[in-house]
């Protein structure tokens, strides 16, 4: 059904929410509860999958022990026959792997129910066959007019437990994930950790001040490798708390053995790095005591660092050598604001009220609203885009981006004049970032010396400008060329205007407009 904002059943075969910061990556919650389209190592592929990447509950009441992975097969067998897949769209994908985990480890909830209020992701888990009652809040810091708190590479998940028992509990919250740093983001991972671009990879333990976390990395990749990058699942600890690990593991089933059992997780695992064309996964569990109908709140974090970016589209369209040897490297922004996974990790936990209560209050002006919900609803997907992999917040500051992108990659480089015209969202939520787009338009690589604005821009801006080509012997844009169009250059002047409307300096204006 689908009441409002509320998704169970069959409308949840093809919901994907995208959680992750302004144009540094993006990982989706599917309808079956699972994490999906997992873009955050540089990559854009939008069925992209990695393996052994779950949350689980054990409960313990001193009768017996009952644990579940909180995902859902309900949606796994073929679709009705009067489903209808929209065009170009594949959210009702489902991973091979996500298929595997549940059939080899039949331990998942037979339904969910999902909230979906963007930028914040409710789930609920009903007949459970849980003596307690768990939901989910999941989001990445979503915050107008704070740019930098909007940009952290992380999502935050908030799993609240409330004892529906009569007498006290022992309750485990447990992530899986895998370490999936030097992948591609394209291949398919398979046999739970294989993968040709695997081997090498470590998980390490980080102990900080009221939070644990696994640091999951390749040291043998070189430094400035695309995928040559930090991830981690990491979690907020209270006193009375107890964490649990197991750093390094191949086998799901192996560590669900351990940790439904009264030894728990067994702390390292496997040693050293893994073996070629293959790595590790990781699993950090917390346990709290819960009395008789209390409720107890259990915060993970997932989290990344994957500073490298290159260029990686063709750009021969605009006069720029197609040679796939050259990568120009371009860099992400976030890693300007937090230049390691520690200090990403760092940061929200010593800022997680205030990003929590802010995206909190973002969510509700805007879902308290007296509009229909469907307009709402509609209003709050356009936020999604600035977080998709069409969106690129890279390392020289400014924002960029595709039309759009395929299941592989991006669309039609890069910001668009006749396209982006038409976006407002990032505009009134993040204006600076907005007016990075003006900084190239006008200053840095689309205007012409005879004031033509070219209606792309190639990066990096150190490039040969694509207006430069246009007079050149041989080559010829053709009669319907777009390289200049007049909607994107009369919307430029206006959005100039609208910038200013939003904040922006006098001496930002006189730069776009001198004398």
């Amino acid at each position: 059904t689908l009441s409002e904002y509320k998704y169970s059943g069959e409308f949840l075969r093809s919901l994907a929410l995208p959680l992750g910061p302004i144009g540094g990556g993006v990982i989706s919650i599917a309808g079956d509860g699972g994490l999906r389209q997992w873009q955050v190592c540089n990559n854009i592929n939008h069925d992209g999958h990695v393996p052994d990447s779950f949350f689980a509950i054990k409960v313990e009441d001193g009768k017996e022990v009952h644990a579940k992975i909180l995902q859902s097969d309900a949606l796994y067998g073929d679709p009705p026959k009067d489903f209808v897949q929209a065009p170009y769209i594949t959210d009702n994908y489902i991973p091979p792997e996500s298929k595997r985990l549940l059939k080899k480890m039949p331990y998942g909830v037979p339904e969910i129910e999902v909230t979906a209020k963007y930028p914040i992701v409710e789930v609920a888990y009903p007949n459970s066959g849980l003596p307690v009652e768990v939901t989910l809040e999941a989001f990445n810091p979503c915050i107008p007019f704070d740019s930098k708190s909007s940009a952290y590479p992380a999502i935050i998940f908030n799993y609240t437990v409330t004892n529906t028992s009569d007498s006290t509990v022992q309750v485990s919250m447990l992530n899986s994930q895998q370490n999936f740093a030097g992948w591609d983001g394209q291949t398919e991972i398979t046999d739970e950790v294989m993968d040709p671009n695997y081997g090498g990879n470590s998980n390490v333990l980080l102990s900080l001040s009221k939070m644990t976390a696994i640091d999951m990395s390749n040291p043998s990749l070189d430094t400035y490798h695309n995928a040559n990058g930090h991830f981690a699942n990491a979690v907020l600890t209270e006193d009375g708390d107890t964490v649990s690990t197991m750093l390094q593991f191949d086998s799901v089933r192996v560590m669900w053995e351990n940790f439904i059992s009264s030894r728990g997780l067994p702390g390292q695992g496997s040693e050293g790095l893994s073996p070629h064309g293959k790595t590790w996964n990781g699993a950090l569990a917390l346990t709290k005591e819960i009395g008789a109908g209390e409720t107890k709140v259990f915060t993970f974090i997932l989290a990344w660092h994957f500073p490298h970016r290159y260029q990686d589209w063709t750009q021969a369209a605009f006069g720029i050598n197609s040679d796939s040897k050259s990568k120009w490297y371009l860099g992400n922004q976030y890693a300007n604001f937090f230049p390691s996974i520690t200090q990403v990790l760092e940061g929200l936990r010593s800022d997680i009220d205030f990003l929590t209560k802010n995206t909190r209050n973002f969510r509700d002006a805007m879902f308290n609203s007296t509009l229909p919900w469907q307009l709402i609803d509609s209003a709050a997907g356009r936020i999604s885009v600035a977080r998709s992999p069409t969106s690129m917040w890279l390392g020289d500051g400014r924002f960029y981006a595709f039309e759009g992108c395929n299941t592989t990659a991006g669309c039609c480089p890069l910001n668009c004049t006749h396209v982006w015209n038409y976006e407002m969202a990032i505009a009134r939520l993040w204006p600076d970032v907005e007016r990075t787009m003006r900084d190239v338009e006008f200053l840095n690589g689309q205007l012409c010396p005879n004031f033509q604005m070219m209606s792309r821009v190639t990066v990096p801006l150190d490039l040969r400008r694509w207006f430069s080509f246009l007079s050149a012997p041989g080559y010829n844009p053709g009669q319907a060329s777009t390289a200049a169009c007049a909607d994107g250059e009369i919307g430029g002047v206006l959005k100039v205007y609208r910038e200013v409307k939003m904040g922006a300096s006098k001496d930002w204006f006189d730069s776009m407009w001198p004398g």
